[in-house]
């Protein structure tokens, strides 16, 4: 669904990670998944329902958008699941949420993220074959790898 401004309701949006503070810590907060047209791509990004904000990071860069982006939106359930499955290669049935100006498709994913509370948080991002796995934290893009292992999400 593409996200001019307005109410939207988080029964209808598909949700994926929670929050953390610019200090590192965990709220509560659940985030979704939006994409946004950006530098000639289109990536896959975090929305915040309380401030109705899609959150990207691309080329170490962050961006917050307040509109013209998608938002991931639950289908019927009688026709399709999604699940989180940990994998080191990607998965024939994964969700493509982007793509690059070069026509890469970008995957999403969700990468586990420890809060400066030890407490483990699953931050929204996306899975570019050539360079691996991203995520966004405090306006800047993190590489999810060995300490900070990622999900994709497929839809069966």
């Amino acid at each position: 669904m593409n996200y001019t401004g307005g109410y939207v309701s988080a029964d209808s949006l598909v949700p994926g990670g929670k929050e953390l503070t610019p200090l590192g810590d965990l709220t509560d907060k659940t985030l979704y998944f939006c994409r946004a047209f950006h530098e000639g791509n289109y990536i896959p990004g975090a929305f915040d329902l309380e401030d109705n904000t899609c959150h990207i990071a691309w080329n170490v860069h962050g961006y917050e958008l307040k509109e013209n982006f998608d938002l991931l939106m639950r289908g019927d359930a009688s026709n399709s699941v999604l699940r989180w499955v940990r994998r080191s290669i990607v998965p024939s049935n994964v969700v493509e949420g982007g793509v690059t100006k070069d026509r890469e498709p970008l995957y999403l994913i969700r990468c586990h993220f420890r809060s400066n509370r030890l407490r483990f948080a699953y931050l929204l991002g996306r899975y570019q074959p050539s360079v691996g796995p991203f995520t966004g934290y405090s306006l800047r893009q993190l590489r999810c790898g060995q300490s900070q292992p990622f999900e994709f999400l497929t839809c069966s």
